[in-house]
């Protein structure tokens, strides 16, 4: 198996009612992709036919088998240059008459696998079924592939799915349209899964959709190794399978037995109050609020007084809850004896955390930050959610990273939401957030907001450049943007949530905090860059008839298209 090699992603615009031209169209670029020595070419999404069909009887004409006509020319492509190549068609099952969107992987041998698109965009729903083969991993000379297409990146499942069965490159057929690409989903599939995602898209409109170009190769650390905006064209790329990174170590399955559950598969708003049981809080319009800083190593006093500062600020702007840092008190700890100077006992009269509390009354606030708590003879790195009734709600974080490791024990207890009136809150580390299943978890369970005080310094935002396309700007972020993938954001998309980031600056972080709000577009949202900052954002949880959801955030859209049925995996201890 060569360790390197060359891949290609071909930008490609088909014609509706042209098959044979967009079949000869695709074989020309093959060709051209193959002859510049790639070994693995990915094609666009329905790339033989066109997407926007109005529904099954239109598109009746143009679906086939696999194998059949269409994949027998592809099949003679590959093996005349000895390459694989990823086809986006429109399939039709001869057993059932059912059609699919499919993506076909062709190698030297003939037809390796098909894989069926499982989250369906809306218009795919007009013609097409769900996809019902799963999430195959294809072994190939070239390493483990898999392919999803296009509104399956929107999900963190397929893509996890297919990392958990060794996935080295994750190939995406796609007609993304609306955002500007490379799509910050994209970036996020592959730095959560430290694998390649290679990306082809088109560029024109067609019946009105204008599609989003950015066809591109990322590389496992969710670096964009090549892209092209407009036009048509090829992109490569070498793929070096030595450089896929094992981000699923520190999973934790056992706290992630809410994701097989499908709580918004029918009104959340009845669905959370069976039994009167736990139901959401009513919500409201309030503001959310956080303060980026550095906390001082050992500096209780320095800290403590920065912390009033932003509580009296955040308070005088309206604000009701106030996210601050991960060991907001004392700073960076990095062994048993600082942990022991530093620590908590939360069974006991602490003056600090009297002290917040005191704080907490007078500025009318909820606040949320880190702490270093001892229970026993054990440390853990808590989050603390304390208001004027005292602290409402605890949790001792799940992911360690390496240098909490050096002093704290992982929590055991599973993840947290503490119900306000301005709504449920999850409670959460900003090294959680780097694992999906952590910020999922607590959506199924209905959060609106994620309260998460960090001391991260990974991953930094990537910029994507003005985009040439007319894309609207109403809708996308079309000019140079340094935040174009930032991964809190995708989480709060993902989640259609709201989280409040609340990041250490300076020695132990790396800044970059924002409140963000539950839709990709348009961005409702506040960013810091690296500086200290007090931030807010003005957030509505409310729901008019108190009978059907009608916010995004209660809605939560993302969170009703997953496909638990197909997610077990998620959940099986390794």
């Amino acid at each position: 198996m060569p360790r390197k090699y060359q891949a290609a992603a071909i930008q490609f615009n088909p014609t509706l009612g042209q098959k044979e031209e967009n079949i000869q169209q695709c074989l020309d670029r093959c060709r051209e992709a193959a002859s510049h020595g790639a070994k693995l070419v990915v094609l666009p999404e329905m790339a033989t036919t066109g997407y926007c069909f109005f529904n099954r009887e239109e598109i009746k004409g143009e679906v086939e088998p696999i194998p059949g006509p269409t994949t027998e020319r592809f099949e003679q492509m590959a093996k005349q240059f000895s390459c694989y190549i990823v086809l986006g068609m429109a399939e039709v099952d001869p057993l059932t008459d059912i059609y699919y969107n499919s993506a076909v992987l062709i190698g030297p041998q003939g037809i390796i696998g098909k894989y069926r698109k499982t989250h369906l965009y809306a218009a795919d729903t007009k013609w097409s079924k769900e996809g019902d083969l799963g999430f195959p991993v294809f072994e190939t000379e070239l390493g483990k592939i898999g392919c999803l297409i296009c509104m399956d990146y929107t999900f963190f499942e397929p893509a996890r799915m297919l990392s958990l069965q060794e996935v080295e490159v994750l190939c995406n057929p796609t007609n993304w349209n609306i955002e500007k690409c490379p799509a910050p989903a994209w970036f996020t599939r592959a730095w959560e899964n430290g694998v390649y995602v290679i990306s082809a898209n088109r560029s024109d409109r067609e019946r009105g959709v204008q599609f989003s170009g950015g066809t591109s190769l990322i590389d496992p650390d969710g670096k964009l190794v090549h892209y092209i905006d407009d036009g048509v064209g090829i992109v490569y790329g070498e793929i070096d399978l030595d450089h896929r990174k094992n981000k699923l170590k520190d999973r934790q399955p056992k706290h992630y037995l809410a994701l097989p559950l499908n709580l918004y598969l029918n009104n959340p708003l009845l669905v959370h109050r069976l039994y009167d049981e736990n139901p959401l809080p009513q919500g409201k319009k309030s503001f959310l609020s956080i303060y980026q800083f550095e906390p001082k190593r050992e500096d209780l006093e320095g800290n403590y007084g920065k912390i009033a500062e932003a509580a009296n600020r955040a308070a005088n702007q309206g604000a009701e809850l106030l996210v601050l840092p991960e060991l907001a008190f004392h700073g960076r700890i990095t062994s048993l004896a600082e942990a022991e100077q530093a620590a908590v006992d939360l069974a006991s009269d602490d003056a600090r955390m009297g002290r917040l509390i005191r704080l907490a009354k007078e500025t009318k606030l909820s606040i949320v930050l880190g702490i270093v708590e001892k229970e026993s003879a054990d440390f853990y790195n808590t989050i603390v959610l304390v208001s004027d009734k005292g602290i409402q709600g605890k949790y001792r974080k799940i992911h360690l990273n390496a240098t909490d490791k050096r002093w704290a024990k992982a929590g055991r207890d599973g993840f947290v939401y503490v119900d306000l009136p301005l709504g449920r809150v999850g409670l959460l580390t900003g090294d959680d957030c780097l694992f999906p299943e952590s910020t999922m978890s607590l959506a199924v369970w209905g959060t609106d907001v994620m309260a998460v005080p960090a001391a991260v310094m990974a991953p930094h935002p990537v910029s994507v450049k003005a985009t040439r396309l007319p894309l609207s700007p109403e809708y996308a972020f079309v000019g140079d943007d340094p935040a174009h993938w930032h991964l809190w954001r995708m989480r709060a998309v993902e989640c259609n949530t709201y989280i409040a980031l609340a990041n250490q600056t300076g020695e132990s972080g790396m800044g970059f905090s924002g409140i963000f709000g539950p839709l990709d577009a348009p961005r409702d949202e506040v960013l810091c860059n690296q500086e200290e900052a007090v931030k807010w954002l003005n957030i509505d949880t409310t729901s008019s008839s108190g009978i059907y959801p009608d916010k995004p955030v209660r809605i939560k859209e993302n969170v009703r298209m997953r496909s638990p049925r197909l997610y077990d995996l998620l959940v099986v201890e390794r």
